[in-house]
């Protein structure tokens, strides 16, 4: 199925690295992620939709030691059967 092979990638300048392969990867990934910063909130800014793929700006917010900290980023979602098939996550910024 295609939530089955769900896919997490990680683009950074001139490479891409799976980070995850399998629903249950990418699940346990997200879940981890947001139970070691249990502050953390991500907002979609924008987004637009084409054929299967989704682009979004996300803005992530969250309380470190120092105070409250934002950074935006972009990412991809290839959806399939309404359940994610990959994402791409690109580079964060300010």
């Amino acid at each position: 199925t295609p939530a089955a092979n769900a896919m997490r990638t990680i683009i950074d300048g001139s490479k891409a690295v799976a980070e995850t392969a399998g629903k249950e990867a990418l699940r346990a990934a997200m879940a981890s992620y947001f139970g070691s910063h249990p502050t953390t909130k991500s907002v979609i800014e924008a987004a637009m939709a084409d054929g299967p793929f989704i682009v979004v700006r996300e803005r992530a917010e969250w309380t470190s030691k120092d105070g409250p900290r934002a950074q935006r980023s972009v990412a991809v979602y290839e959806l399939r059967d309404s359940l994610i098939r990959r994402v791409w996550y690109y580079p964060a910024y300010r």
